[in-house]
């Protein structure tokens, strides 16, 4: 069965943060791959995603040598995704619970839309967030490309 969202993970240098950002998209309600490209990775981030795929079926795992950069990574996902609807989530990110389904619920009653995205950032208690996501967050015609949701092709 193809899964309905292959979500791409680049990495680099992330091992202190990727097991739970790939948790964040495999505990989705909704049939997922995850892509993890590790960008030549110095502290471990690749050799633990290859043991995060040895234990999920759902998980793959590529590496670029040299370094090339987020771009390239997520490219290199892009060509190894086998679902008809990507996603990206930075290795130092997490996926909201719930966030696929009502994304591909949309797709599926607006099916001449491109891609369906938003964007939530939680601070934590105490802390002040930097005066750059401020701004970025007051313009509210912004749209981030981690939480979009769009056709492969």
């Amino acid at each position: 069965m193809t899964p309905a969202v292959s979500v791409i993970i680049p990495v680099f240098n992330r091992v202190d943060r990727l097991g739970e950002a790939v948790e964040s998209v495999l505990s989705q309600d909704a049939s997922v791959e995850v892509v993890i490209v590790d960008d030549c990775s110095t502290d471990g981030s690749a050799e633990l995603a290859r043991q995060i795929a040895a234990a999920r079926s759902q998980v793959m795992v590529s590496s670029l040598t040299p370094n090339k950069g987020p771009a390239a990574a997520r490219n290199r996902g892009l060509k190894l995704a086998t679902s008809e609807f990507v996603s990206f989530l930075d290795s130092d990110d997490l996926m909201t619970a719930g966030r696929l389904k009502a994304q591909l619920a949309e797709i599926a009653i607006r099916p001449d839309h491109l891609v369906m995205g938003c964007q939530q950032i939680l601070v934590g208690e105490g802390v002040s967030p930097p005066a750059l996501i401020v701004a970025e967050l007051a313009n509210s015609d912004r749209h981030y490309i981690m939480s979009m949701l769009g056709s492969k092709d």
